[in-house]
C-alpha cells in the first residue's frame, strides 16, 4: 500500500462489505480449489529494504500445495521480499498495533461477494495463508514462485494491489486471465489506468488501485515470476490449483487497418476475429515506437512496431493470444520542387505532409523561366532521366520526392525523308524535332513501294550502310537528320519434285534473288524411274509447262516448283536377216567340223 497505512485502513473499514460463503453455496460449485499452505520463513531478513521498518522482511518463504487429485503434494518456494510470514498467523507477532491485516477480516471481509471466487474458484484460502509481499527494494522488486514438479490450472488471489490514490503493478512472465475482481469496480480491464478498487490488464501486466480479485495462469509451469514495477509497501496474495478445465478458445486473429503509418499523424485501427467466450480484448505493443489506446495504434517515432492482442478468459475459456502484427512507422512524406537552373522565378512549394501511398497532384511552373529554354514539366532526376510528370498530373507517393524542372532547349532540328528509288508512293513530309524532346519518326504512310523490294524502315544512307531506324521509332538526338527509304531485295524459293521417281532424291530448294538468274540444280541425287530416262525439269508434273535443263538458268522472278521430266525408254530393235546369218555362221561352221571328224574315225 503506497498511501499511509492509517488512511488505507480506515477507508477499507468504512467500505468493506462482508462476504458470506456458506457451506451450501460451496457445495453447489462443481469445482474444487486447493491453496498453498505456507510455513514460517527460514531465510534471512531481506537486505536494504526500503519498506517501513515496523515489519520484519524476509527473502522468500516456502510452503506445500496439494494438487486437485488430493494426493500429490508439490513443494513450493517463493523468493523475493515478503513480510515475515503473515499477520494472520497465530504464532507470529510481527503485526503492528491493531493487527491491520486481521482487522480487515481477511479474504472474506475485505470485499463484496464474488471478488475472489467464481465458478472455477469456489473457495478462498484460509486467512493464515495470506502472504504479504513487499515492493520497496532498490530498483525493481522481483518475485519468483518455484514448484518441484509441473503444475497446471494455477490461480492467484490478489489482495490490496495499489493504494487508494496510487497504483501498483505486477508484470508477470506468463500469460494470465483475470477471472474476477472487486464488484464495486466501475472501470474496464483495458483502461489506460485503473479506477479506484479496479485492476487493468495490458499484456502480462496487472495494475491495481486498491485492486482485489483472482487470476489464472494458462498452461503448465514449474515456475512463475513477476516484478513489482511500481513500489508498494505490501500487498497480499496466495497461490492455488483448481480442478476446473478451462476450454481453449478458437484461434484469435489480429489485423491492422494500415501496415504503414506516419509518425504522430497516422493511426492504424486494430481489430480481431475468432476467439471464444465473452472475455474482453486488449492490445499490447510488444516492441517498437508505438502506443495503443483502445484499439488505435499511433507511432511516436520512425521504426517497426510489433503488436499482439489478448482475449481474456471468462471463467469458462482460458485467455487467448493472437498472432503478431507488424506496423511500420515512417516520417511524413514530402514533395520538394527544384528550379534546376532557372534564371527567373522561384520553384513552387508543396507544404503538404503525405502518408504512404497518398495521391499527390503535381504543381505548375510558378513563373519559373530559364533563358534559351522552355518549361517541359517536372522530372524525378535533374538530368531528366527519371520519371517525368506534367503539371496537374497525380502519383501515389511512397517516399519523399524531389521534382526538378525539366528545361527544353528552344532549338529545332529538321528531319527529312527520301523515297530512295521507290517506283510508287510518296515519301513522308519533313518533321521538326524540338531540342530535348524525343520525336516519333514517320511510318510509310505514303505507301512507298519498289518493284522487287520490300520496305524495311529508314536508313541514314541511301545505300543502307548508315544507321537503321524502324518506321515509327523514337529519335532522341538533337541534330538534323536525312532519312532514306530502306529496301530489302525480294527472294523467291525454287523447289524440286522427284515426280514419280523410283529411286534417288530430289535436290534441295534454292533461293532466287530478284533480277539475278539462278543456276538450277542437276540430278545430283541420282533420281531414276523404271522405264524412263531423266530429261531435266519442267514447271508442270505432266511435262506440259516450261522445260529447264539440269544446271540451266532460271530467270523468272517468281517462286515455283520444278518437276523431274521423264522420257519413256525406246524398245530393243529386231535383228535383220543378215544379222541373224552372221550370228548363226559360227554355229554352222562348228557343226560341219564335227561331221568331218566323225567320218574320219569311221
Amino acid at each position: 500500500m503506497s498511501t499511509p497505512h492509517r488512511l488505507f485502513r480506515t477507508l477499507l473499514q468504512i467500505c468493506a462489505v462482508p462476504l458470506l460463503l456458506g457451506l451450501a453455496h460451496a457445495a453447489a460449485l462443481a469445482q474444487t480449489v486447493n491453496w498453498v499452505s505456507w510455513t514460517a520463513p527460514s531465510a534471512p531478513q531481506y537486505p536494504n529494504s526500503y519498506a517501513p521498518q515496523g515489519y520484519t522482511y524476509r527473502d522468500g518463504v516456502s510452503g506445500s500445495l496439494l494438487l486437485a487429485d488430493n494426493a500429490t503434494v508439490v513443494n513450493t518456494t517463493l523468493t523475493g521480499e515478503v513480510i515475515n510470514y503473515s499477520c494472520f498467523a497465530s504464532a507470529i507477532s510481527d503485526c503492528t498495533t491493531s493487527a491491520y491485516w486481521r482487522g480487515q477480516g481477511g479474504w472474506s471481509g475485505s470485499a463484496p461477494a464474488n471478488t475472489f471466487t467464481s465458478t472455477n474458484v469456489p473457495a478462498l484460502p484460509t486467512n493464515a495463508n495470506m502472504l504479504a509481499m513487499a515492493g520497496y527494494v532498490p530498483a525493481v522488486a522481483r518475485h519468483t514462485l518455484t514448484f518441484d514438479r509441473p503444475v497446471t490450472n494455477i490461480v492467484m488471489t490478489i489482495f490490496s494491489l495499489g493504494g487508494t490514490t496510487g497504483n501498483s503493478a505486477y508484470k508477470f512472465d506468463q500469460d494470465f486471465t483475470l477471472l474476477s475482481q472487486d464488484t464495486r469496480c466501475t472501470g474496464n480491464l483495458t483502461d489506460a489506468a485503473p479506477l479506484f478498487r479496479c485492476m487493468t490488464v495490458h499484456g502480462r501486466t496487472l495494475t491495481g488501485r486498491e485492486g482485489m480479485g483472482t487470476l489464472q495462469f494458462t498452461g503448465t509451469f514449474t515456475s512463475i515470476s513477476w516484478e513489482v514495477t511500481v513500489p508498494e509497501v505490501y500487498s497480499g496474495f496466495n497461490i492455488g490449483v483448481t480442478s476446473a478445465s478451462f476450454t481453449a478458445q478458437s484461434a484469435l486473429t489480429l489485423t491492422a487497418s494500415a501496415s504503414h503509418i506516419p509518425v504522430a499523424s497516422g493511426t492504424s485501427v486494430l481489430s480481431t476475429s475468432g476467439g471464444s467466450g465473452a472475455g474482453a480484448v486488449s492490445y499490447t505493443v510488444v516492441s517498437g515506437p508505438c502506443t495503443v489506446s483502445g484499439n488505435t495504434l499511433t507511432g511516436t517515432s520512425a521504426g517497426t512496431c510489433r503488436v499482439t492482442a489478448t482475449k481474456a478468459g471468462d471463467g469458462t475459456h482460458a485467455s487467448a493470444t493472437s498472432n503478431t502484427v507488424t506496423v511500420t512507422v515512417v516520417r511524413p512524406l514530402s514533395v520538394t520542387y527544384d528550379g534546376n537552373g532557372q534564371t527567373y522565378g522561384a520553384a513552387p512549394v508543396d507544404s503538404g505532409a503525405y502518408d504512404n501511398s497518398n495521391s499527390v497532384t503535381v504543381l505548375g511552373q510558378n513563373f519559373l523561366q530559364r533563358s534559351g529554354y522552355s518549361f517541359g514539366g517536372w522530372n524525378t532526376a535533374a538530368d531528366g532521366s527519371g520519371t517525368p510528370y506534367a503539371a496537374a498530373a497525380t502519383f501515389a507517393i511512397t517516399a519523399s520526392t524531389t521534382l526538378y524542372a525539366r528545361w527544353l532547349n528552344t532549338a529545332t532540328y529538321n528531319v527529312t525523308y527520301d523515297a530512295n528509288s521507290a517506283t510508287t508512293g510518296t515519301a513522308p513530309a519533313a518533321q521538326t524535332k524540338n531540342d530535348g524532346i524525343p520525336l516519333t519518326l514517320a511510318t510509310n504512310t505514303g505507301g512507298l513501294a519498289r518493284t522487287g523490294y520490300a520496305f524495311a524502315g529508314w536508313n541514314t544512307a541511301a545505300d543502307g550502310s548508315g544507321t537503321n531506324y524502324a518506321a515509327g521509332a523514337t529519335y532522341t538526338d538533337n541534330a538534323a537528320l536525312a532519312l532514306y527509304a530502306r529496301w530489302t531485295i525480294n527472294t523467291y524459293s525454287v523447289t524440286y519434285d522427284g515426280n514419280g521417281a523410283t529411286s534417288g532424291t530430289a535436290p534441295l530448294a534454292q533461293d532466287k534473288t530478284h533480277g539475278t538468274p539462278l543456276t538450277l540444280a542437276t540430278n545430283a541425287g541420282n533420281l531414276a524411274r523404271a522405264g524412263y530416262a531423266f530429261a531435266g525439269w519442267n514447271t508442270a508434273a505432266d511435262g506440259s509447262g516450261t522445260d529447264y535443263a539440269a544446271g540451266g538458268a532460271y530467270a523468272a522472278d517468281a517462286a515455283g516448283t520444278l518437276y523431274a521430266k521423264w522420257l519413256a525408254a525406246a524398245p530393243a530393235p529386231i535383228p535383220t536377216l543378215s544379222q541373224w546369218g552372221l550370228a548363226l555362221l559360227p554355229l554352222l561352221l562348228a557343226a560341219v567340223a564335227g561331221l568331218r571328224t566323225t567320218r574320219r574315225g569311221a
